[in-house]
């Protein structure tokens, strides 16, 4: 299961909606080339959808170390990321530690 959201502004109000029902989404992409998400959007994302295990916001200029630090907590499954063009720091990415224990991939170029 996958949820494309590429190059769509949603509202974190209808990205909590997206996430209704959704616990079964695997796959989440949203590249954005902007601004398109926020950390507070990713939060109810990754509270909507705790199975999550391959995650794309390359370019999404929004997300900061508390955002993805958000998603980390609520999304331990996940495998795969792709951070270019975020704002995760190192600091960030250091929130992995010891959660996502099935990571195979972080693409951040």
């Amino acid at each position: 299961h996958t949820l494309n959201v590429s190059y769509l502004q949603v509202s974190g109000e209808g990205l909590a909606r997206l996430g209704e029902g959704s616990r079964n989404i695997k796959k989440i992409v949203f590249q954005s080339h902007g601004a398109a998400i926020s950390d507070a959007g990713l939060g109810k994302i990754a509270e909507m959808c705790p199975n999550l295990e391959d995650v794309d916001l390359g370019a999404c200029s929004s997300i900061t170390d508390a955002g993805f630090s958000g998603l980390v907590r609520h999304c331990p499954r996940i495998h795969t990321l792709v951070l270019w063009s975020t704002q995760v720091t190192g600091e960030g990415l250091s929130s992995l530690k010891g959660l996502c224990r099935n990571m195979k991939k972080i693409n951040l170029v």
